[in-house]
């Protein structure tokens, strides 16, 4: 693993009202993990495999368990519309809510409630 600390961070806006800090970057090698850490403990990793990446822990299992749900969104804010995965904390849901107003958003799905009974086509894929 390489990680590349950028002091100070570079301030950037990638919409009108928010502001990021790019920290730096990490470069993993095949099966490299990093986990993420907040200020509650709740962690998230991040996994290089051979194929690409694993970009979370199990959605319906481990970040369900931290009181996280996974939701995919997109926001029309930007042209063409961007696609976005997220983990929400279930506390902080009006949260999400005002930053999907934010953003031009719109919830597509949430992840953790995936399953066979509210998507038909699922059934096929969790037998195999």
């Amino acid at each position: 693993m390489k990680f590349d600390i950028k002091q100070p961070p570079r301030k950037f806006t990638p919409m009108q009202g928010i502001e990021l800090s790019d920290c730096g970057s990490i470069e993993l090698a095949v099966d490299e993990q990093v986990t993420f850490i907040d200020e509650n403990n709740y962690s998230s990793d991040y996994t290089k495999k051979e194929w690409g990446y694993y970009l979370a822990n199990s959605l319906n299992y481990r970040l369900t368990e931290q009181g996280f749900k996974t939701g995919v969104f997109i926001s029309k804010k930007q042209n063409p519309p961007s696609i976005y995965v997220c983990t929400v904390n279930t506390d902080e849901i009006k949260k999400f809510n005002n930053y999907l107003k934010q953003v031009d958003g719109q919830l597509i799905i949430w992840l953790d409630e995936f399953d066979k009974n509210n998507y038909p086509y699922a059934e096929q894929s969790l037998a195999e």
